[in-house]
């Protein structure tokens, strides 16, 4: 098996602008393109990483507040607009099918 040629670095340009192009234009997941555009997992994590700040950077609304969780999902009782209505109807079908 041959090696493979490494190109230059001025034609290749940086790993994380190839892969950022990647996720813009063909809906990559940053860490699928950052793969597909580097050798080793370190760094495709590392092109990753900074694919994912320059998208951070470039989102509208990415200092936007964030609404905070409820502290529970408990719906009471006595909220029935929440709560799904109960038919009571008999059941009268017998079999499954």
């Amino acid at each position: 098996m041959q090696a493979k040629p490494k190109p230059d670095a001025e034609s290749a340009g940086k790993p994380a602008e190839e892969a950022e192009f990647l996720v813009e234009e063909f809906d990559l997941t940053e860490r699928e393109a950052s793969e597909l555009v580097t050798e080793g997992d370190s760094a495709a994590t590392e092109a990753q990483a900074a694919v994912q700040k320059k998208r951070k950077q470039r989102a509208p609304l990415g200092n936007a507040p964030v609404p905070e969780a409820p502290d529970s999902d408990f719906t009471a009782d006595s909220d029935e607009d929440r709560l799904k209505p109960v038919v009571r109807t008999r059941n009268d079908r017998t079999g499954a099918g």
